[in-house]
């Protein structure tokens, strides 16, 4: 089962998904809400939105930005991208 895979090897699955899968990801059991603490996956998942849309000012702050920063960030940008995203 997905869940019973070493934690090593679900922080670099984490690593690859993208922040709207994510921020489910977290919700759904204690394993995968742990995995997702790791400060370096909430990095690419920034990194991710910023690739596709580009915020100067969270680029600049990106290094000195808190987990709870890190999180709320990409929680506002996922829903932002996925509002642009739905068809009207």
């Amino acid at each position: 089962m997905f869940i019973d895979l070493p934690q090593d090897i679900l922080l670099g699955i984490m690593r690859h998904v993208e922040p709207q899968d994510l921020l489910a990801a977290r919700q759904t059991c204690k394993v995968l809400y742990q995995s997702t603490e790791d400060r370096l996956t909430w990095v690419y998942a920034l990194q991710d939105i910023l690739s596709i849309s580009p915020h100067p000012a969270l680029i600049e702050a990106l290094p000195s930005m808190s987990m709870v920063e890190l999180k709320k960030n990409i929680t506002k940008s996922a829903q932002l991208l996925q509002a642009d995203i739905k068809p009207i």
